[in-house]
């Protein structure tokens, strides 16, 4: 773990941290209304490709895999680094469903799956966090779709796209053969599928500032980067507000709808609004995992005229 180089960051922004909130404004019947208030008042930024993680800690639009491997001690600063990671699959008529997989894979999956990377020209390596990741000199030109969108979505609309997506998709190809294979002979192989993502080059470690003091989630990519970081990490069992140079990662409640999630939020949004009319923040950032809006006290006021 690193030690820590923040300072108190007054002027710092809250951070409320929604992911679930682009498939909620999408999926919900309406959207109430100190929510659409914020989405039209805030400025809003698109994050660049599957970088959240980087730009909400750090200010800067560094893939997940360069920072999961920083965190998981790998020694590749200033190479593109391609997190590899197993899901599985579940056909039916229309279309091939993916999910990410949390199996472990037996010995004999782990060196058949070094075998096809080397036949690629690839090497697979595997951290003692059970990771498993390519580095590459070069970025090539492709996009993978994040494993958090692999969720129950039909895997012909996840694969990689790109001038230089072929070899990936036919690594994603040869591999659901084999990983077929493997689990026909009674291996454990711990998914049906590889699924290459979050790309990033690394950087060097030593450049890295947190904007934050600290961070208040569930997602373990999140909470390790902040603790290697020197940022205090805490896991929430309840959502709170997030105070000036936090981060809170708010989740809704499990078994309810888009609707009813979004009412909840716009009761959060009030709050949040009412302290930045009173001063009490200066500044906060509604975000996901594609955006965020930010909201200042001068914006609030200037809107009420």
């Amino acid at each position: 773990m690193k030690s820590s180089r923040s300072v108190t960051k007054s002027k710092s922004p809250a951070v409320l941290f929604v992911p679930a909130l682009d498939d909620w404004l999408t999926s919900a019947s309406t959207i109430p209304s100190a929510v659409q208030r914020w989405l039209s008042l805030g400025t809003q930024e698109v994050f660049a490709h599957d970088a959240y993680i980087g730009q909400l800690l750090l200010g800067q639009p560094i893939g997940s895999a360069a920072l999961n491997a920083l965190v998981d001690g790998a020694d590749c600063v200033h190479e593109t680094i391609i997190e590899v990671a197993l899901v599985s699959l579940q056909p039916d008529l229309n279309a091939v469903w993916a999910s990410p997989s949390a199996s472990v894979s037996d010995q004999e999956t782990l060196d058949a799956l070094d075998q096809l990377f080397q036949a690629f020209e690839l090497s697979l390596s595997r951290a003692p966090s059970g990771r498993m990741y390519v580095s590459i000199p070069q970025t090539p030109d492709v996009v993978f779709s994040p494993l958090w969108q692999v969720q129950g979505v039909s895997l012909d609309e996840l694969m990689p796209t790109g001038a230089d997506a072929k070899p990936w998709v036919s690594l994603i190809s040869e591999s659901q053969i084999l990983l077929h294979q493997l689990k026909s002979n009674g291996a454990q192989t711990g998914g049906d599928s590889i699924w290459p993502w979050g790309m990033g080059r690394m950087p060097e470690p030593t450049s890295l500032t947190p904007r934050l003091d600290s961070v208040v989630a569930r997602q373990p990519d999140l909470i390790n980067l902040s603790q290697w970081l020197g940022v205090e990490a805490l896991t929430a069992s309840h959502s709170v507000l997030p105070v000036s140079g936090e981060l809170t990662e708010w989740l809704g409640e499990p078994g309810i709808g888009a609707d009813e999630h979004l009412i909840q939020l716009n009761a959060v949004v009030k709050s949040l609004m009412r302290r930045l009319r009173w001063g009490r923040l200066k500044e906060v950032e509604l975000a996901t995992q594609t955006r965020r809006w930010v909201l200042s006290t001068a914006q609030v006021w200037k809107s009420l005229g």
